[in-house]
């Protein structure tokens, strides 16, 4: 979370959608009680999700970083 935080802070929404993502998968591995952990880092990881992918905007990139 405190990554995530700092990504924020810092205006690094690559950094900060990945983070969420990661969150959203380690939350859905712990089970229901994190179910609706899990639906808010979908939500925060999906309005991070560039309009145009970063890797055509910046030049550089992987598949993976437009997943």
């Amino acid at each position: 979370m405190t990554r995530l935080a700092a990504s924020l802070a810092d205006g690094d929404r690559v950094t900060a959608r990945r983070t969420a993502h990661t969150l959203k998968g380690a939350g859905a591995g712990l089970g229901a009680e994190m179910e609706a952990i899990n639906r808010e880092l979908a939500v925060l990881a999906a309005a991070l999700r560039p309009t145009v992918p970063d890797s055509a905007a910046s030049g550089s990139g992987s598949a993976q970083d437009m997943v």
